[in-house]
């Protein structure tokens, strides 16, 4: 199962861009590992809302979308 993550993660951090990304599951600690392993300019979990207690971001790439708006 983790070999799934790992390429996933992997898939999405090969992103030229990684402005925006979602990270969905019930094991919300697992959602939060797999999401903070994200090059992202802005990575959410289980939603595609602007919950700032959902977000782990930071600008990445050539991603626009800066830490401003994030939690660490």
């Amino acid at each position: 199962m983790k070999a799934i993550y790992d390429e996933a993660i992997q898939i999405t951090n090969d992103s030229r861009y990684g402005l925006h990304t979602c990270v969905f599951g019930i094991d919300l600690e697992r959602v939060r590992r797999v999401a903070s392993r994200i090059r992202a300019g802005r990575v959410l979990t289980n939603g595609m809302t602007d919950d700032p207690q959902a977000p782990i971001c930071a600008p990445m790439d050539l991603s626009a979308i800066g830490s401003d708006t994030c939690l660490s």
